[in-house]
């Protein structure tokens, strides 16, 4: 989901948590109005490899050990032109929480139209929910909440990017399984408890990492929805829920 852009971003931003993201976030700078396409792909490029190279560091290091030097190395650019594109590491971090986000989004609303068009609404439920909790996104949220509570721009402004994306894709798989005949008390207890359940999993993956294991809990989880599902739905119903 794409946020605006917003000007003037070495201002201090209101004190709420949209307004945190949305400031933190912004690259600012333009190019020569002559030579703006070259000069816009050729940021955007580079803005790329620094988010590419920030979630690296943050994957092997954590928050708190993450350098804008080392970054700055990895991405093949200057520290200079990392400070044009992310003027402090907060603005570094929350930009590179918006770039996860966008992806992870993207593939969501893409499982979401799948389902649209006939596919097992269960199955898709279980693919999204391994696919935020074991990817880059939850990661980095965990190692920004376990960091310094002192830099209260970071927390909020990551609180502010997690509701706006979850919120919204659980809300349509709500939707989704209520599609296919489920009253909706059912439906939202059976996307939050995947969810739970899937996210547990991504904790437990830091004690021991063991995806066959794993992948036999969610074999037995999926058999468990699918009789509790098929008591709250007529026979000719039953098929759409399997």
């Amino acid at each position: 989901m794409p946020l605006s852009k917003t000007e003037g971003a070495q201002t201090r931003p209101p004190r709420n948590e949209e307004s945190v993201a949305r400031a933190l976030a912004s690259d600012g700078g333009t190019g020569a109005a002559g030579n703006r396409r070259t000069q816009a792909e050729r940021r955007e490029t580079a803005r790329k490899r620094i988010l590419d190279s920030a979630t690296r560091v943050v994957r092997m290091r954590g928050y708190d050990g993450l350098s804008t030097e080392e970054v700055s190395q990895l991405a093949g650019v200057s520290r200079g032109a990392l400070r044009h594109h992310f003027p402090t590491k907060t603005n570094l971090m929350v930009s590179t929480l918006h770039f996860l986000n966008e992806e992870m989004l993207s593939k969501s609303w893409s499982r979401v139209e799948r389902a649209k068009g006939g596919a097992d609404v269960l199955d898709l439920v279980i693919e999204d929910a391994f696919d935020f909790f074991f990817g880059d996104y939850f990661f980095i949220n965990l190692a920004i909440s376990m960091s310094d509570e002192r830099n209260s721009d970071l927390h909020m402004a990551a609180r502010a990017v997690r509701r706006e994306s979850r919120f919204a894709i659980e809300k349509t798989w709500i939707e989704r399984m209520e599609a296919t005949g489920l009253p909706a008390h059912v439906a939202g207890d059976v996307v939050a408890l995947t969810f739970s359940i899937v996210r547990g999993f991504a904790i437990r993956r830091m004690i021991v990492d063991d995806s066959a294991e794993f992948e036999r809990l969610i074999g037995t989880w999926r058999k468990m929805v699918r009789q509790h599902v098929s008591t709250h739905l007529r026979p000719d119903q039953r098929h759409e829920a399997d």
